[in-house]
């Protein structure tokens, strides 16, 4: 079928139509069939099309080519259900050692994305994103996976990786099924996910470089399911703990932000898209001039608190009362600063339960880095409380039923 030759590096790349360091890539890790003269590695290569055409039959997810993944076939299901619990770890996430957060690294991040999504275009925001995601986690991949209907009239779902960098940028545009799959685990517990070595279970991913660890976030918007956001890390010598939890669950909710934006602009509806996307986003989103007075708070301060929009813009009366003066210390920094902040409290909702909410705040600035106003967002974070509590309950009454010293030892 082909005659040709490829005779260089170049040649291979350009007919896969990837880089060469990724042919090269693939030649180490996924037997590319490339043969070498006389077999020294730096000397003249060559290769024949037909048996690279025969070689992406088996590799069709390296290129992303259209075809889901599959999994080969697994042992008893006694021995496959008991493979997947030990690739899915997240109980460790609550026992390591967190590291401790870097608060000017991040506020910097969330205000460059931020402004990225008032100016830019938001495909161009979804790789800002991932960017940071490796950046702050100190991972060496990074992507986000949608789900999609395979086929317009099929039932069957699947996600689509529409976002990687690092390691994994070359196989954007690949797809996994939804019911086999560590970002459907993962959207189907609506809670984080860690996975050692993923790929022992889902064996499909042994075409892609190796997975020390994966940590994924879900995405949701309102009841629905968007996807996942997730990190890797190759090197064994890298774990992911609760720090890196509450980084990405930070940025996802960037990326749920963006997603939206990019729904309104696919359906081209009119009018304010900025304002429609604030009121989409499932977080309480507000903001509150140079001053510091409240300007702005979304339909969800109404959902959560019972109380009308204008009535949001008296945000202190929600506030816990033995949070409100460590509150306003905080907001009051950040307005004679002009710096970003994060802080936690607890929020009066409307049935008159306070639950614990995560404030995060940055300012927007114009282009000669006057502060033109601050936006800020709540996220419900009382069961990520209560998960370290519970833990620690449980440890202490373990310790108080434990046996005692004999008192004949003394």
């Amino acid at each position: 079928m082909h005659q040709k030759i490829l005779k260089s590096w170049k040649d291979v790349a350009a007919y896969l139509k990837v880089a060469v360091s990724t042919a090269q890539r693939w030649e180490r890790h996924l037997e590319l069939p490339v043969r070498r003269a006389g077999g020294k590695r730096g000397s003249a290569i060559m290769a024949l099309p037909r048996e690279i055409d025969d070689w992406l039959k088996t590799h069709l997810f390296v290129q992303g080519r259209g075809t889901p993944l599959t999994n080969s076939s697994p042992g008893s299901r006694a021995d496959s259900q008991k493979l997947q619990e030990e690739v899915i770890i997240t109980d460790l996430l609550w026992s390591r050692p967190s590291r401790p957060p870097d608060l000017n690294r991040e506020i910097e991040a969330f205000r460059v994305l931020g402004r990225e999504m008032l100016i830019q275009n938001p495909s161009s925001v979804l790789n800002s994103l991932i960017g940071h995601a490796i950046s702050l986690c100190k991972a060496e991949s990074a992507g986000i996976s949608l789900l999609e209907k395979e086929k317009e009239a099929d039932s069957e779902e699947v996600f689509r990786w529409v976002a990687a960098t690092g390691a994994m940028e070359s196989y954007v545009g690949s797809k996994a099924p939804r019911d086999f799959s560590p970002s459907g685990i993962c959207l189907e517990r609506n809670c984080a996910q860690l996975f050692s070595h993923p790929e022992r279970y889902y064996t499909y991913l042994n075409r892609v470089l190796p997975m020390a660890e994966l940590l994924l976030i879900p995405l949701y918007r309102d009841n629905e399911g968007l996807g996942t956001l997730w990190v890797i890390c190759h090197d064994t010598q890298r774990k992911f703990d609760r720090e890196d939890v509450r980084i990405l669950t930070s940025l996802a909710d960037f990326t749920t932000a963006t997603l939206c934006t990019l729904r309104l602009q696919q359906r081209q509806q009119a009018g304010d898209l900025y304002r429609s996307l604030i009121e989409e986003i499932p977080n309480i989103i507000f903001a509150f001039d140079r001053d510091g007075k409240t300007i702005f708070v979304n339909e969800q301060w109404a959902v959560y608190t019972g109380m009308s929009q204008e009535q949001g813009l008296g945000w202190a009366a929600t506030v816990h009362p033995n949070d409100l003066p460590g509150y306003q210390e905080c907001r009051g920094r950040a307005l004679t600063t002009g710096l970003g902040y994060q802080t936690e409290y607890r929020m009066k909702r409307k049935d008159g339960h306070y639950r614990w909410q995560l404030e995060r705040v940055v300012p927007l600035k114009d282009g000669e880095g006057n502060i033109l106003k601050w936006l800020g967002t709540c996220t419900d974070i009382n069961d990520q409380k209560r998960i370290p509590a519970s833990l620690a309950e449980r440890t202490h009454k373990g310790r108080a039923h434990s046996p005692q010293p004999s008192s004949l030892a003394s």
